[in-house]
């Protein structure tokens, strides 16, 4: 009898997945010990503890999640689905995420507890402008093969804290996106760092932020490709903050349509740092403007590349006569900042505009 009682118990190891209706587990904790398969409609509120993981419903099919703050150990297969958080998703240490699928985020956050890599397409919206915020705690998201992140509503607010995004690949064919993009109402990156891949295709450039307003933290693009491809972004880095572009990217500054991938400043305290990069300046419809911050360069190889053909392609620093729209320029011992035009560029012209 005892023979057939371990029998029994290591087959029920073995079972991948287990299907179940909702959980309700407000007064004691619901322990699950393998991974459960969810259906559309389902809910898990409570005391939720799950050793591996969970399934969420398939082809669309939407669930709602509260866990009381218990984080979630296994793997978590998205399977096609809608996770819709009420409240914060707290990942342990030895959490994963699989498969396809759409996380609503309803003003809450989802803290990682490890590295993780992303093979699938997860893309984070909501319902409401309350956002959804991803605090990496100081981890590092990988994109891989396929793996792609995606921010995606009109009305959605989102944040992305205390991470690294790694190999922010492009293949970019006509609209198609690239592994990584933000069509948001606003995005705030605080204490970023996303190191962009290789780009094939044609290479317009990671996306920064949606059609409305990107702030800027604390944010480094380093790796190699091109930065700022949307025309539509507002770039606002705000007081004490950097907007860190570092080593091998090229970024563009341009009034092509309208001038919203030329980033502003709040005051002094405001940096934008050029460490062996490349800024692409496009002036077709009026001169290219910064003002207020710090402009910082470091790194022996930095350029402004003026391109455009019919008008000059010219870049005015510091907004005189009001002193409060000054630009600082620091330019570190052994650093090197270079200006070149391309053979359909009328003459750059470079103005320093501050008031002392």
């Amino acid at each position: 009898m005892l023979f057939y009682g371990i029998i029994y118990f290591l087959l029920l190891s073995w079972v991948p997945s287990i299907s179940a209706a909702s959980i309700s587990a407000k007064t004691s904790i619901s322990y699950n010990t393998s991974q459960v398969s969810f259906s559309a409609g389902d809910d898990v509120t409570g005391f939720v503890y799950f050793k591996e993981g969970f399934k969420c419903p398939p082809s669309g099919g939407s669930m709602t999640m509260s866990l009381a703050g218990i984080p979630v150990n296994g793997e978590i297969d998205l399977n096609g689905g809608v996770l819709e958080l009420n409240d914060d998703l707290f990942l342990s240490s030895s959490s994963k995420i699989t498969g396809s699928g759409h996380i609503l985020g309803n003003g809450h956050s989802v803290y990682l507890g490890n590295d993780l890599i992303i093979t699938g397409s997860i893309t984070f919206e909501g319902a409401t402008p309350q956002g959804i915020v991803i605090n990496g705690d100081g981890n590092t998201l990988e994109l891989r093969n396929e793996g792609l992140l995606r921010f995606q509503a009109s009305n959605l607010t989102a944040t992305l804290r205390n991470i690294t995004i790694k190999n922010a690949n492009l293949t970019f064919a006509g609209a198609a996106p690239g592994s990584f993009r933000v069509i948001a109402a606003e995005m705030t990156y605080d204490n970023v760092k996303i190191i962009m891949g290789r780009l094939t295709g044609f290479p317009k450039g990671l996306e920064l932020g949606g059609f409305r307003n990107t702030v800027i933290r604390k944010l480094t693009i380093a790796g190699s490709g091109l930065t700022f491809g949307n025309d539509s972004t507002r770039v606002h880095v705000t007081k004490n903050s950097v907007l860190d572009i570092d080593q091998d990217i090229t970024f563009r500054l341009s009034t092509v349509g309208a001038p919203f991938t030329v980033p502003t400043f709040e005051d002094r305290s405001s940096v934008l740092r050029m460490n062996n990069t490349t800024a692409f300046i496009q002036g077709f419809f009026g001169p290219v403007e910064l003002k207020r911050g710090t402009l910082l360069i470091e790194g022996a190889w930095n350029t402004f590349h003026f391109s455009g053909s019919g008008s000059s392609p010219n870049i005015t620093i510091g907004g005189g006569p009001d002193p409060a729209d000054d630009m600082d320029i620091v330019i570190r011992n052994g650093a090197l900042w270079r200006m070149t035009r391309n053979i359909f560029s009328a003459a750059p012209r470079f103005t320093y505009n501050n008031t002392t």
